[in-house]
């Protein structure tokens, strides 16, 4: 990492002055030293400059240890694209540093690596361009932009292939196109959705939504300050209301095992994900809760939960994610708050 790389303009003349106040205090001090004349009170004065220095070095030590969270983020994602906690922590760790004057080129393609795996693709891609202009031969910008071209590709050849199905030339590109992105995925979980819709195109099979999902649960009140809502058992596109400072529980089930341990086996498999406007909501532990209903069908279910809602309209959508398939289901309402 270079000297002053992260750092704004502001902080840089800050540490420059901080050095050189500190050296004329020192210079100073060495010839009252000699002079034999009383030098205590001159301490006081090294705290302006010891600040001044302070302040740029620890925002760099905070760029430094922002980055390297970031890449442990993107090595978590690599191994599990669904891992809620690293993309929450990989969002924080970005927001730190993104806006920073980072020029170094291997520190600013992970932070183009790091924007489109939370989905800001504009920002990544101005990134990588900006970097491939000063220095062409970066790997990671390189990659990044094959690879941003390979699933726009996928897009494109998907709905080449929905619009007709007879085109056996689209097919083959596409089915290479699937390959390709499926080995080298962006991380960004609207990646995962492309293919799940690449393949459904090519008629590879999907599990089915009506064979898999059940609406079992109602709205529950759970209290004058707390709501618990089940996204499976909400309506598409209906609107729930709670009062400002609510606690909301968002409740993602997925159902119908007939066996204790055939729900077990799945829970490896699967990933459940709440946003709320976009913004991914805090999981309350893992999707390990299994039961049945006197006797009915096992299930699986995951809680998530918005503390104190504030007064707004607020888009909520649930997602159930196959780690091998792709996106399975989808459900989302309105939720306003009064």
């Amino acid at each position: 990492m270079r000297l002053f790389d992260g750092l704004y303009p502001y902080e840089i003349i800050m540490l420059l002055l901080g050095v050189l106040l500190f050296l004329v205090l020192l210079c100073v001090f060495v010839a009252l030293v000699i002079r034999k004349q009383p030098y205590v009170k001159l301490f006081i004065f090294f705290a302006l400059p010891i600040v001044m220095i302070g302040f740029p070095g620890i925002k760099s030590i905070e760029i430094s240890e922002s980055m390297v969270k970031i890449e442990r983020d993107i090595e978590n994602l690599k191994r599990d694209p669904m891992n809620i906690d690293s993309r929450v922590s990989l969002n924080e760790n970005l927001a730190k540093v993104s806006a920073r004057p980072i020029s170094d080129p291997d520190l600013s393609a992970t932070i183009a690596r790091a924007q489109i795996a939370i989905g800001n693709e504009t920002a990544a891609e101005a990134r990588v361009a900006r970097i491939l202009r000063e220095a062409p031969r970066q790997p990671v910008a390189l990659e990044l932009k094959r690879q941003i071209e390979f699933e726009r590709r996928l897009v494109e050849l998907t709905a080449q292939v929905k619009q007709n199905p007879g085109n056996a030339a689209a097919k083959a590109e596409l089915q290479n196109a699937i390959d390709e992105v499926g080995q080298n995925p962006l991380l960004r979980l609207e990646s995962m959705d492309n293919l799940s819709r690449a393949r459904k195109a090519l008629g590879i099979e999907v599990p089915s939504k009506s064979s898999v999902y059940e609406t079992h649960e109602t709205i529950v009140p759970s209290g004058p300050k707390e709501k618990t809502l089940n996204i499976y058992s909400t309506p598409e596109h209906s609107v729930q209301e709670v009062s400002e400072g609510s606690n909301c529980i968002f409740i993602i089930s997925r159902g119908g095992f007939s066996t204790n341990s055939e729900a077990r086996e799945n829970i490896q498999d699967t990933v459940f994900r709440i946003s709320v406007n976009k913004s991914n909501a805090v999981p309350l532990g893992d999707p390990t809760t299994i039961y049945h209903e006197n006797g009915g069908p096992w299930h699986i279910e995951q809680r998530f939960k918005i503390s104190n809602v504030k007064a707004g309209t607020y888009s909520i959508i649930g997602t159930t994610y196959s780690r091998r398939m792709g996106e399975l289901d989808s459900r989302s309402f309105t939720l306003r708050c009064i």
